[in-house]
């Protein structure tokens, strides 16, 4: 009798202590594995709308993940609103039951938190992540008919450079960045509902520049609609790079460590993450069969015919590197200020 009241408090202990910190345990923890997930909905959220390059990665990833976990299906649901805070906000409220992911422009996830911009409602460290779904230098670029050629170009152009902008998102946040480091002027042309429209921006002249991923903005390079003026991320190119400009131009050391950080969170530019909470277990088993589906010939081969890299990443790394950036920013006083200084309000 005394053990069976042992077992019982013990029970209830775990179950009281794991709901107040937020944690998912099914009735069947013991025995939980891929089979919670049978017959279940998922909701994979995308911050852009649909046919941009996070759309694209959620539905190639889809049917993969519904082969590995198994879920019943999974459903892709497109939610820009505020460059993407909105769904961030949605899946730091979710149930940590394992249903609910998104794919994260993780950078922009960062500098927002940071910036203690209104409306955030999440924490990143605090997200379960699944996976790095690819890295990405970005590239600002303007078009080739354009008097700017060069960032000394920009420099000497006496006026505010034009960017074309979504919102709050990490294209965004590097071009501001960019230019912010090497003392230029600029705005920000918002109202644009993905790359294809900043893209298009430039190439007729609404906006000066843009920043996007290499992977995005090759095409239109190699076509010779858009030229580019500096990468900056972990990348063997012929582009101008920015250490490179940065010595050229003499910028501050300062400036120069702040790119530097920012290049470090393009290692990490497109991630998948559930929602926080979610028990060990859990966790353990959406991160195996992400990597089962990242590894899976079949995603790979449909990811290569639709000119999207893979650079997958194991959710336990992927987490071990937001949490780190996350306390590096922090630690950095300057950076801190220079971030709630421009992003802290509007563009």
């Amino acid at each position: 009798m005394m053990h069976t009241k042992k077992l019982v408090f013990t029970f209830l202990a775990v179950f009281v202590l794991g709901s107040a910190a937020g944690i998912f345990i099914p009735n069947d923890a013991a025995a939980l594995d891929e089979s919670y997930f049978k017959g279940k909905k998922m909701t994979f959220l995308v911050p852009f709308k649909p046919g941009g390059g996070f759309d694209t990665y959620a539905r190639l990833l889809s049917p993969y993940i519904e082969k590995y976990l198994p879920v019943r299906n999974v459903i892709v649901k497109n939610e820009p609103a505020g460059g993407g805070l909105a769904a961030m906000n949605r899946l730091a409220r979710s149930k940590p039951d394992g249903r609910t992911i998104m794919i994260i422009q993780t950078g922009a996830a960062l500098i927002n938190e940071l910036a203690e911009v209104k409306g955030i409602r999440y924490r990143s460290g605090e997200f379960t992540w699944l996976a790095r779904v690819t890295s990405s230098p970005n590239v600002l670029v303007s078009r080739p008919n354009s008097p700017i050629k060069t960032m000394a170009d920009m420099k000497s152009l006496n006026r505010e450079v034009a960017i074309a902008s979504i919102g709050r998102d990490f294209s965004t946040i590097t071009a501001i960045l960019m230019l912010k480091a090497f003392d230029i002027p600029y705005r920000t042309v918002m109202g644009y509902s993905g790359s294809g429209e900043q893209i298009m921006a430039v190439i007729r002249g609404d906006a000066d520049v843009c920043a996007l991923s290499i992977s995005t903005l090759k095409p239109s390079i190699d076509a010779g609609e858009l030229h580019p003026l500096m990468v900056l991320g972990k990348m063997e190119t012929d582009m101008p790079k920015f250490h490179e400009l940065a010595a050229q131009l003499n910028i501050s050391e300062k400036n120069k460590t702040m790119l530097d950080s920012l290049a470090g969170i393009l290692d990490i530019y497109r991630s998948i993450a559930a929602s926080p909470g979610l028990s060990p277990e859990l966790s353990r088993i959406m991160r195996t069969a992400f990597k089962k589906a990242f590894t899976d010939p079949g995603f790979l081969a449909s990811a290569k015919k639709s000119n999207r890299p893979v650079h997958y990443l194991e959710g336990e790394e992927t987490q071990r590197l937001v949490e780190s950036a996350v306390k590096n920013f922090k630690e950095d006083a300057s950076f801190m200020k220079m971030v709630k200084d421009i992003f802290g309000g509007s563009y």
